[in-house]
């Protein structure tokens, strides 16, 4: 089994050509039986420590974690996933257990299987294994955050041949469930009309060597926060920021046309169907989904009742908000 941790969730997995059940059942035992030790504990700690002081010197890493700060006042989001040298030397035995028996409950969990298997199998080996105690339903409180953004730019000088940046916006409105889904291709498809590269902003940028192929840009939604993010190298980040805000502005007041939202959610419900090739992508959006409140089934019936009017809509409450930038400029 290997594992990872996103700003939401911390995930357990495998994938198998073979010997599912032998592999299943490993895995479901070892995220019940945590062996923890004082001596464990110090070694994991240093461990994480050097990945912390590796990703200071990542320049693309710093670039979006700078960015988030800059979007985010209150909002753990904005917090380095793997927390840093000061917190982590807080780090018990004792203080991974408490978190362990009060996240680690069915009813703040889910277990995700794709591929060719019988269901009814999963299930009895799911009824044979799962030991846990449900202990209530997990409350996950978080600050209030408001509207305003924390700061408008941000500067780091690290060790890159070229000045990169990063820019996004806050979305304020709060969704979760079929809701959320709408909202992320509504506004997938507003960023991709706006910059993606057949766009005229893309094409504009790139002719005049402001951007090259790094460019990339991103929606990202929760039911508790939600931005969008675009960037990449520049030798003139703030030039670049500065079409970039001027184009999202002309964008929200013109609205996209009908011909152009047609193509764009043609292409981008495209790629969610190509996108079902891949049983990791599969599994990865059904626990999204989930813990957002939705059926990632339920992403077909998003694309049918996502309209022009919609469109417009959410990327005008978004695209009005105030920006930020993020920039890594060489030593």
């Amino acid at each position: 089994p290997n594992a990872f941790t996103s700003f939401n969730q911390t995930v357990y997995y495998f994938s198998c050509t073979d010997l599912f059940e032998e592999n299943f059942r490993m895995l479901l035992d070892y995220v019940q039986k945590p062996w923890l030790t004082d001596e464990n504990v110090e070694k994991e700690k240093g461990i994480i420590g050097q990945e912390i002081r590796m990703y200071e010197d990542n320049a693309d890493w710093r670039v979006f974690f700078n960015l988030l700060d800059c979007l985010y006042v209150n909002h753990p989001v904005k917090l380095e996933i793997a927390g840093t040298i000061e917190s982590i030397s807080k780090i018990t035995k004792e203080l991974l257990y408490d978190c362990y028996n009060t996240f680690y409950t069915p009813s703040n969990m889910v277990v995700v299987v794709v591929g060719d298997f019988e269901p009814e199998k999963v299930f009895s080996i799911v009824d044979d294994m799962i030991q846990f105690k449900d202990k209530g339903k997990v409350e996950k409180k978080y600050p209030d955050e408001p509207k305003e953004i924390n700061r408008e730019y941000n500067e780091q000088k690290l060790a890159v041949s070229m000045p990169l940046f990063n820019m996004g916006v806050k979305d304020n409105v709060q969704v979760s469930g079929l809701e959320l889904l709408k909202r992320r291709i509504g506004l997938g498809i507003a960023l991709y009309y706006t910059m993606g590269r057949s766009s005229d902003l893309y094409n504009r940028l790139y002719e005049e060597r402001l951007i090259n192929d790094s460019f990339r840009f991103e929606v990202s939604l929760n039911s508790s926060y939600g931005y969008l993010a675009w960037g990449g190298q520049s030798p003139d980040p703030k030039k670049t920021a500065g079409i970039i805000s001027e184009e999202l502005k002309k964008i929200s007041t013109n609205g996209i046309g009908q011909e152009a939202f047609k193509r764009i959610k043609k292409s981008q419900e495209g790629m969610f169907i190509r996108s079902l090739n891949s049983i990791d992508s599969i599994a990865r959006e059904i626990m999204d989904s989930y813990f957002n409140g939705a059926n990632y089934f339920d992403v077909s019936k998003a694309y049918e009742q996502v309209d022009i009017e919609f469109t417009n809509r959410v990327m005008k409450e978004v695209f009005e908000n105030q920006t930020a930038l993020s920039v890594i400029n060489p030593l």
